[in-house]
């Protein structure tokens, strides 16, 4: 039961709520409950109340969620009470995720999967951040550093400036601007490791629906990933581009090559300890669009 209940760090509350009233054919907003006890006493009374919940879910709904009760009884031998449930929006999921593993509709990872784009898959694994994105910002922070650290170059007997730094300076400029292209937009990706299908997973998703804009308290973390899968590339069939929100996808490989050879390069004369730039993600991958991560 202790695996069953879940923390989520990610809920799309908008996909989940469409998917349960498409298996339940519709919602019924509020559960009226009543119930009837013996007891030898007699009241009247009227109680009103309302239950809140977060903003996104509230409009999700378009529900009025306050409710108000009134009952009296002399009757000494019975007294009934009605109650009002709604579902907050990590209780939806659960819902959601029990119909789906009931129905058979959620997959779970396996050595023996072959993931078909359509499948809903469910999946345990480390998240990072898009690689890309985290060896550019980070380069950007290293090199900001390194040249606080060293002093302004002097002048030689003919005037000039150290030729370096301007070329420093042309690369930092050139490594803002395609980091900002990156994350422009309301979607980012995050990469796992290997799955057990041997399977790697690029999961995009919608910064709205997330805990913390920041990914502190889900990236380098071990996750559920319950999605949709939208796209399979398999092994030696090509690739997921992780800058084909950006313009510089466009660029033909040879240029993005020498770009990253170039990038590498820099970290290399600096001794920035950072990982080869990469602009994709080879097969075998699939692209998930998660419902959610969950711990």
């Amino acid at each position: 039961m202790s695996q069953d209940l879940v923390i989520p760090v990610y809920l799309n509350q908008r996909v989940v709520f469409d998917l349960v009233a498409m298996m339940q054919g519709g919602i019924a907003t509020v559960t009226k409950v009543s119930q009837a006890d013996r007891e030898a006493t007699s009241a009247s009374g009227e109680a009103s109340g309302a239950f809140g919940l977060s903003q996104a879910f509230a409009s999700l709904l378009k529900i009025d969620l306050s409710g108000k009760a009134a009952g009296s009884t002399e009757d000494s031998t019975q007294r009934t009470r009605d109650e009002e449930r709604v579902h907050t929006p990590a209780s939806l999921f659960f819902e959601l995720r029990r119909l789906m593993s009931a129905n058979k509709v959620l997959i779970q990872d396996s050595a023996n999967l072959t993931p078909k784009p359509g499948d809903f898959i469910e999946f345990s694994s480390s998240l990072k951040r898009n690689p890309l994105i985290e060896s550019l910002d980070t380069m950007m922070s290293l090199m900001d550093f390194y040249s606080d650290l060293v002093e302004t170059p002097k002048k030689g007997k003919q005037g000039g400036q150290n030729p370096t730094q301007p070329d420093l300076r042309q690369v930092r400029k050139q490594m803002e601007s395609l980091s900002t292209n990156l994350k422009a937009g309301q979607t980012l990706d995050l990469m796992t490791d290997e799955l057990h299908s041997s399977y790697r997973a690029v999961v995009t998703l919608e910064a709205q629906y997330l805990n913390d804009p920041t990914l502190s308290d889900l990236v380098d973390g071990t996750f559920r990933v319950a999605g949709k899968v939208i796209r399979v590339v398999p092994e030696g069939e090509g690739a997921i581009s992780l800058i084909r929100k950006a313009a510089v996808s466009r660029m033909p490989s040879a240029v993005l090559e020498t770009l990253g050879k170039m990038f590498d390069s820099l970290a290399s004369e600096h001794s920035f300890g950072l990982p080869k730039v990469i602009w994709e993600i080879g097969g075998p991958v699939i692209q998930v669009l998660p419902l959610s991560i969950y711990a």
